[in-house]
């Protein structure tokens, strides 16, 4: 095969591009005007794992917030929906058990009944950590809507600290009877 000068540099120019591209850098190319680009891979999304919700501890666990009745704490998520002098009544969005498992060990108490349901009621009962004076309660747990909680917490008078006589008491009674003696 006869080649000639023009032949055999078109030849060569040919394999130089066929060898560029056979051994190029895949991480580059060129844009419209001609200028090296790279190329960037597009990376992996790798999602986190689902944050728990703001009122859950990572094990499922409620968490305290800063609200407050007689001395004891609530979980976060109540929703006070009635209050009525000294009945305050929630909503919460978990089922009872979950509410039993945070009230329970923040009660101190004589007579805790079951309920169906998963629920409880603590009678006569006092916040453990509470400060100042105690404050006795009856607390409520029960299943509301599908999936949802009723939280009543019932705090009974404090007894007065210096009780009426018993005569006191009996003119006190003939006063709202309406009798003069």
């Amino acid at each position: 095969m006869i080649q000639t000068r023009g032949s055999s540099l078109l030849a060569l120019v040919a394999l130089v591009a066929v060898g560029a591209s056979a051994c190029g850098d895949d991480e580059a190319t060129t844009d419209e005007r001609g200028e090296a680009t790279e190329i960037v891979e597009p990376v992996p999304v790798v999602e986190p794992p689902p944050a728990p919700p703001p009122d859950r501890n990572p094990d499922g666990s409620l968490i305290e917030s800063d609200e407050t009745v007689g001395g004891l704490r609530l979980p976060r998520g109540l929703r006070e929906v009635a209050f009525h002098e000294r009945q305050h009544f929630y909503e919460g969005p978990y089922v009872p058990e979950a509410y039993v498992n945070y009230f329970g060990p923040r009660l101190l108490t004589g007579t805790v009944e079951r309920l169906p349901g998963g629920g409880a009621r603590y009678v006569e009962a006092t916040a453990r950590e509470a400060r100042g004076g105690v404050v006795v309660m009856d607390v409520l747990i029960s299943g509301a809507a599908e999936g949802t909680s009723l939280v009543t917490i019932d705090e009974r008078p404090a007894a007065p600290v210096d009780p009426p006589s018993e005569a006191e008491l009996r003119r006190q009674l003939r006063e709202s009877l309406g009798e003069e003696r």
